[in-house]
């Protein structure tokens, strides 16, 4: 599957800036922490539609992200399933609706920069608590208030 050359350059663009900002923020224990736990609500949870058709990989996601470690390198198999959520939600954006659709082109970009670099042997844990906050972002989209009462 060819990915879009916007979707491309935010990839490219973000593997170059976040191992930068992480190198100059004097923050060395943040760096070390890798990410910070993911909120890991039940299917049930999202809201019915696009949310719940999409939880299964949105929880993936949150559990690999978990599991990404201090840096370097990173477990095949987690690469892998984030390699088929991201595949997942990809075809999903497009369509979504207005309320869902930032988050999730977020999480899609964040995943494809962990996987960036990851397959480089160069995973930064700042990569991986990015991944987080979209995670967590596409959570609160689809379980909180708004959810229940978009269409």
């Amino acid at each position: 599957m060819r990915i879009p050359a916007p979707l491309a350059l935010a990839v490219c663009a973000l593997a170059v800036c976040v191992p930068a900002l992480t190198a100059c923020s004097g923050d060395s224990d943040s760096s070390d922490d890798g990410p910070t736990t993911p909120k890991q609500p039940a299917e049930s949870a999202f809201a019915e539609g696009t949310c719940r058709s999409i939880a299964p990989d949105v929880l993936s996601i949150g559990k690999d992200a978990r599991r990404l470690g201090k840096g370097g390198e990173v477990d095949k198999d987690i690469l892998a399933s984030l390699e088929q959520a991201q595949t997942r939600l990809r075809a999903v954006v497009e369509g979504a609706e207005a309320t869902y659709k930032p988050a999730l082109e977020k999480v899609v970009v964040a995943v494809g920069l962990v996987r960036f670099q990851a397959e480089a042997g160069r995973y930064q844990p700042m990569t991986g608590a990015n991944l987080v906050t979209s995670y967590d972002a596409v959570i609160d989209v689809c379980t909180g208030p708004a959810a229940s009462s978009s269409p």
